[in-house]
């Protein structure tokens, strides 16, 4: 309820405003802002004298006038007017459809006036028609003071030449006149035979001036409005063929003259040299280039011979042909073009100078590196050239050339266009040069000098971007490619490891079986011996049963010692939990009652696992030999790296032997071919020093070692 009752307030405050600001703008208004004693309003003159604000109101007003035009209004049952009370005219809006009334009608109307977009009107608010009136005498006026705005909404006259008739959608006249074209837009339609009547005919136009505004509401041009062709009189009837105008001198279209500028058509002859599209070409004539305007779709080839009638542009800075026809009178080849500079092309003197070059609408040639292609829709483009530094703009909208890549240098002929800009200078307004472009006759007038490289930057930078993908892409492969044989590698490693485990293993068993073969069952054998040697001497020789048993002991000690040596073997086949040092450590350990040297390196712990369980074997073997076979008591185990290989020195005090008669098995040292092989299986190698009564000096070496480093 409290947001129901506050919202009431605000709009009762609103309300009392805006009674206030209605009230202030009539006081304004009673107190003089029209400027009559009794404050009332009385004319439509009064009612265009009114400010904004004031006309915002809504005033009352009742006048009685002729009425100008009338137009269909803003909803399907009113009409919109022009009235003409004799002081003014005035546009009336939503005035009701009933009666009906013409341009002509006198009328009453009751009327409250309404801001428009740019000058005051009012809303209708009842018409009667008192009869018919005659339309009032219209105001001469130039289209220079049409264009001040005074005029707005006036019955106005102005005088000129007919340069075009459009039909379509609404009829349009072109009125050419001393200070520019006056565009007439006729109400009712225009039969097609009336166009020959009118086209080039000197008329007067009688009309109403209706205003163009942007969207500020301010005034950007005019138009006329005529109620239809009887609100046109002609002057002067045109020539009938508009071909038989006498030639003008196409150097100066727009020659001084005591009467005035020429309104009428003027004839040229020329030489197409561009067809810039289906309305606009130029013409090469009496050594001008020309930019003709035609009144038809039509458009010639470049070469034609035509002769051209239409009506003198006088917009530019240069006077051009508008509205024009023209008729094909043959072939000519083109003149030479002229090779301009871009100096040349800015330092036009636009003053008179008969000695100044003229290059607007003329044929020159001119050579640049191709910049960039703009298509501005799919029939056309435009070619950017640098030309000396400058960005030259070269329009090949009606000229289909092929593909050319940017970077080629070019050659180009074609129209020279160029666009002005007006400054002042000491009082005076000149005229300079602002921007220079081309316009290609045909294909042949663009000619590549040299072609541009296929390795643009673009290209270039694509080339370079493909190339890093290619090369991370590579990189990312190789580094896969190594992580899997890395991978495999080392499943390889892992199954050869195994595999050369398992056979080392295998033939360690083999000959710790052969081993025992060869010293157990020799030791149990003797004992059976002995035992039976002793129970035949029970009988018959008593007193040699110690002797027997003297040595069947030796023989159990020989067997146990030999058990003890291949039970030892057999612990020693894998270094799961130590390392080779380590392990040699523990030879004195196993021989105790022998005197060992040992000097080792930490770097054969370097040698793989399973190597290194091989390489402890041997040392074990030749430990063991140096024992059981040499009676040695000193040892030494002396290890050192040597040229990226492991060498191991054992050598004892025994008494030696003779090295090449030491692998018979009458000899008692079978194993030194056991260590040869086994040392050979894993890239090693046993050399063995020795003579009999000088020790054993036995050379373990693994050439594996720098290999295998370099392998992890």
């Amino acid at each position: 309820m409290k947001a129901v009752s506050r919202n009431r307030r605000e709009v009762f405050r609103l309300f009392i405003h805006a009674g206030v600001c209605r009230a202030c703008c009539a006081a304004l208004w009673l107190f003089g802002t029209v400027g009559r004693a009794d404050g009332k309003l009385e004319t439509l003159a009064d009612v265009r004298e009114l400010p904004r604000v004031s006309a915002s109101v809504g005033l009352p007003l009742t006048v009685r006038g002729v009425v100008l035009q009338q137009t269909p209004g803003r909803t399907s049952d009113s009409r919109s007017l022009l009235v003409h009370d004799g002081t003014a005219s005035l546009f009336v809006v939503d005035m009701p459809a009933a009666p009906a009334v013409r341009a002509g009608d006198r009328v009453e109307v009751d009327l409250r006036t309404e801001l428009g977009r740019y000058a005051m009107m009012a809303r209708g608010l009842r018409m009667v028609r008192l009869g018919e009136g005659v339309l009032p005498e219209p105001v001469p006026v130039t289209l220079g003071e049409l264009r001040t705005g005074v005029f707005d909404g006036q019955w106005v006259r102005v005088k000129g030449v007919i340069a075009s008739l459009d039909r379509a959608p609404r009829t349009r006249l072109a009125l050419n006149t001393e200070q520019g074209v006056v565009n007439i837009e006729l109400l009712s339609p225009v039969q097609p035979a009336e166009r020959d009547r009118l086209i080039d005919a000197e008329v007067v136009v009688d009309g109403v001036c209706l205003p163009i505004y942007n969207m500020r509401e301010e005034l950007t041009g005019v138009r006329v409005s005529a109620n239809g062709l009887e609100a046109v009189r002609v002057l002067r009837a045109p020539e009938g063929d508009p071909f038989a105008v006498p030639e003008a001198d196409a150097a100066r279209l727009s020659p001084f003259s005591t009467k005035g500028p020429v309104l009428n058509r003027r004839r040229i002859s020329g030489v197409v040299t561009a067809v810039q599209d289906d309305r606009i070409f130029y013409v090469l004539a009496a050594g001008r280039g020309i930019k003709v305007s035609s009144a038809s779709g039509a458009s010639p080839s470049v070469g034609d011979r035509l002769d051209v009638s239409g009506f003198v542009d006088r917009g530019g800075a240069v006077a051009g042909l508008q509205y024009a026809v023209f008729r094909k009178t043959g072939v000519l080849p083109l003149p030479r073009p002229v090779e301009l500079t871009r100096a040349q092309a800015f330092h036009l003197a636009l003053e008179y100078d008969e000695h100044a070059p003229d290059y607007f609408g003329s044929l020159v040639t001119v050579t640049g590196e191709l910049q960039r292609v703009d298509p501005l829709d799919p029939e056309r483009k435009v070619l950017l050239l640098d030309w000396e530094g400058y960005p030259l703009h070269i329009r090949v909208g009606a000229v289909n050339i092929p593909e050319i890549r940017p970077g080629s240098l070019l050659r180009v002929t074609g129209v020279c266009l160029l666009e002005f800009s007006s400054r002042q200078e000491s009082g005076d307004q000149l005229l300079s040069v602002r921007d220079v472009s081309l316009l290609p006759g045909t294909p042949a007038d663009v000619t590549v000098i040299r072609a541009a490289s296929w390795w643009t930057p673009r290209r270039l930078l694509a080339a370079i971007g493909v190339l890093l993908l290619a090369v991370a892409g590579v990189t990312l492969w190789s580094l896969l490619l190594r992580r899997q044989v890395v991978r495999g590698v080392r499943r390889y490693k892992s199954e050869e490891a195994a595999r050369l485990e398992a056979e080392l293993r295998r033939d360690e068993r083999t000959r710790i079986a052969a081993d025992l073969h060869d010293t157990l069952e020799q030791n149990l054998t003797s004992m059976m011996l002995q035992v039976s040697f002793a129970e035949k001497a029970w009988k018959t020789a008593p007193e040699k049963l110690s002797e027997f048993f003297r040595l069947t002991a030796l023989a159990v000690a020989e067997a146990k010692a030999n058990l003890r040596s291949s039970v030892w073997n057999l612990r020693s086949e894998a270094l799961k939990d130590k390392t080779l040092t380590q392990a040699l450590s523990e030879l004195p350990k196993v021989f105790p009652g022998h005197e060992f040297v040992l000097n080792l390196y930490a770097v054969a712990d370097e040698i793989p696992p399973e190597r290194a369980s091989q390489v402890f074997s041997v040392v074990q073997e030749a430990v063991t030999n140096a024992v059981k076979h040499a009676k040695a008591t000193e040892i030494a185990i002396i290890g050192e790296p040597f040229q990226g290989r492991l060498k191991l020195l054992i050598q004892d005090n025994g008494q030696g032997f003779d090295v090449e008669t030491a692998d018979s098995p009458a000899t008692g040292h079978f194993g030194l071919a056991g260590m040869r092989e086994r040392m050979g299986r894993i890239g090693g190698a046993v050399v063995v020093e020795s003579a009999p009564g000088h020790g054993t000096v036995v050379m373990v070496i693994y050439d594996g070692l720098k290999k295998g480093a370099d392998d992890d």
